[in-house]
């Protein structure tokens, strides 16, 4: 989504086998060690946090008004949400 919105970005590496996602690092953007996570900034430059694939991707579609409306799907959001789905 990123590059279809044409926004720069870094990825950084988390090597879940060494734990990197329990560093304080990690841990100050994503609280509960979830991943996907992503750093974007406000207008005025604050740093603002998500994680999970739902929040990042709906951060992304407000902040940058890129794709609204078009990646619409709240199966997926739902899926994606630490409660997961029931039947």
């Amino acid at each position: 989504m990123l590059e279809e919105c044409g926004l720069e970005y870094r990825v950084i590496l988390i090597d879940i086998t060494k734990g990197d996602q329990f560093k304080p690092e990690f841990l100050a953007i994503s609280p509960n060690n979830r991943m996907p996570a992503s750093v974007d900034y406000d207008v005025s430059g604050e740093p603002l946090s998500s994680f999970e694939s739902g929040a990042v991707t709906s951060r992304l579609k407000t902040s940058s008004n890129c794709c609204l409306g078009r990646l619409r799907n709240p199966w997926a959001e739902r899926v994606s949400s630490a409660a997961g789905y029931s039947f």
